[in-house]
């Protein structure tokens, strides 16, 4: 896990964690970026794209092929960011999560 920081006069404005890992789909890493957060004041100011751009360098330093991340479907404002840098929307694949009680309440697979 990686994280960076957004500093203004010292004050922190924004946080990004990222993460690297691999798949079976290609030879080097996928570069995960797990959270951006800007401050309220901070946003449309460039903050953001700035961390993405940040992720992105690093990516490209450790070799991965990609930088992802999932974002809302309401989340509008970051959706506008996202545009902004150009990125892409993967139409093509959902996302699916197995947590909490949902998990716990499951019967084990069986094999055979």
């Amino acid at each position: 896990m990686h994280a960076l920081g957004a500093f203004w006069d010292d004050r922190l404005v924004g946080i990004v964690q990222y993460l690297f890992h691999y798949s079976a789909w290609t030879s080097g890493p996928y570069c995960y970026l797990q959270d951006l957060f800007t401050t309220p004041g901070a946003r449309g100011q460039g903050v953001g794209r700035a961390l993405i751009e940040a992720v992105y360098a690093a990516a490209l330093e450790a070799g991965a092929s990609r930088v992802y991340w999932l974002t809302q479907e309401t989340n509008t404002q970051a959706q506008a960011l996202y545009d902004q840098v150009h990125s892409v929307p993967q139409a093509l694949w959902r996302a699916a999560s197995l947590t909490g009680g949902v998990y716990e309440d499951q019967k084990p697979l069986s094999h055979g």
